[in-house]
């Protein structure tokens, strides 16, 4: 599965692993910057493919938990 956008495309995603990586290297961006994830992805959301924006859903369930 591709997720439709060229950042995160190259770590072959789709899987939950991959998922858990972009958790991850979210986690370590707040904690060294502040940066909020949700925040930074949420006004893009429309504009990206539908395989991206399904993945975005699958990746909060896991910033929720």
């Amino acid at each position: 599965m591709r997720w439709g956008c060229r950042v995160i495309d190259p770590l072959e995603a789709g899987g939950t692993r991959d998922l858990h990586d972009l958790l991850a290297l979210g986690e370590a961006q707040a904690t060294l910057t502040g940066w909020n994830l949700s925040a930074a992805v949420e006004a893009h959301v429309p504009r990206l493919s539908r395989d991206a924006q399904t993945a975005w859903q699958r990746l909060q369930t896991l910033l929720r938990a």
